[in-house]
């Protein structure tokens, strides 16, 4: 018998441990190797949009450990924050969702590349840096969105 997953909103911490939820439990994602990261995804407001949301990731080792959502105002000591708004997440999200991984315009290394759609933002470029020697292990990550039945709030 399967189980019917529940539907959850994006942007939301539901949504964001969903994605914990599934990487953790992906035998594939152990075989890219381990990972000390300090994550922070924020969701920046657009037209259709008007909250902001800063969700944190910590992985240690194999795993995705810690997932929360910061207090409005709250600064926490992330390597680096991925920010973007609400449409040019959710078209990501949507298209990984579509094809099951993100098309090679859908990359956060794409979004990212030109700080447009995306940017990525930290302390020192040292802590930013690992999005780059971390960004397969961050992709697939993501791409574990293509397992979450989403609604769309904006």
């Amino acid at each position: 018998m399967t189980q019917q997953t529940a539907v959850v909103d994006f942007p939301s911490l539901e949504f964001m441990q969903a994605l914990a939820k599934a990487v953790n439990g992906n035998p594939t994602f152990r075989a890219l190797g381990t990972m000390d990261l300090a994550l922070g995804i924020r969701v920046t407001t657009d037209a259709r949009y008007k909250k902001t949301h800063l969700f944190t990731f910590l992985f240690d080792g194999y795993t995705c450990d810690q997932v929360a959502e910061a207090s409005h105002g709250s600064v926490p000591d992330l390597d680096f924050v991925v920010e973007g708004t609400y449409g040019a997440w959710k078209e990501m999200f949507q298209n990984i969702q579509a094809n099951g991984r993100a098309d090679t315009k859908h990359t956060l290394n794409h979004l990212t590349m030109l700080d447009d759609p995306m940017r990525a933002v930290g302390p020192d470029q040292t802590r930013i840096d690992k999005l780059y020697r971390y960004n397969y292990g961050i992709q697939s990550f993501l791409h574990e969105a293509a397992k979450i039945p989403t609604r769309y709030v904006g």
